[in-house]
């Protein structure tokens, strides 16, 4: 009988426990696919905006369809919304589909800096990584995109084909990265 108390005891609390995002406070950007029109004056649109604003996110249509949307946010904020009643995700959903709100991105975001400095300076330019923006971006079903002053440079994958792959792509065309 003992056994069973507190073993509804441990169930009770893991139900209970809310998804907590490692560094919360970090800010990223997902794609989400939403029903919103920002250049729309419905009520409906209007409403998104006001939940928008009460978790401190942004949105941003990304083109890549009608419904597919950038939101930025702390990565705690994105995991609040997802839960919400308005977009109804459950943990595992969260898990699956946007593992990096639960990761600290630290590590894998130094190693993108990394692969794209060793490739500027195989490309012949000595700059330092102070001089140029590089970010990275979870495209889902595709990794992360990775981008050089605000352009793509490619996508992550292991570290010398990323360097081999970001050096070409500088060679081609120097300008379009900001780098001429």
């Amino acid at each position: 009988m003992k056994n069973i108390k507190t073993f509804r005891k441990v169930r009770a609390s893991i139900i209970n426990e809310k998804l907590k995002a490692k560094k919360p406070s970090d800010k990223i950007t997902i794609d989400v696919d939403l029903d919103y029109n920002p250049d729309s004056d419905e009520q409906q649109d209007r409403d998104s905006e006001k939940i928008f604003k009460k978790f401190k996110l942004d949105v941003t249509p990304n083109g890549a369809t009608d419904v597919s949307f950038d939101m930025s946010g702390k990565k705690q904020d994105l995991i609040n919304y997802l839960q919400s009643k308005y977009y109804s995700f459950d943990d595992e959903d969260i898990r699956d589909l946007y593992p990096e709100l639960l990761e600290a991105i630290n590590e894998a975001s130094s190693a993108f800096k990394h692969a794209v400095q060793q490739a500027i300076k195989a490309a012949g330019y000595n700059l330092k990584q102070s001089e140029v923006k590089v970010g990275a971006k979870k495209v889902r079903g595709m990794g992360t995109k990775i981008t050089l002053n605000g352009e793509m440079i490619g996508f992550d994958d292991n570290i010398p084909e990323m360097i081999t792959s970001f050096t070409k792509s500088i060679e081609e065309d120097p300008e379009k990265y900001g780098l001429k």
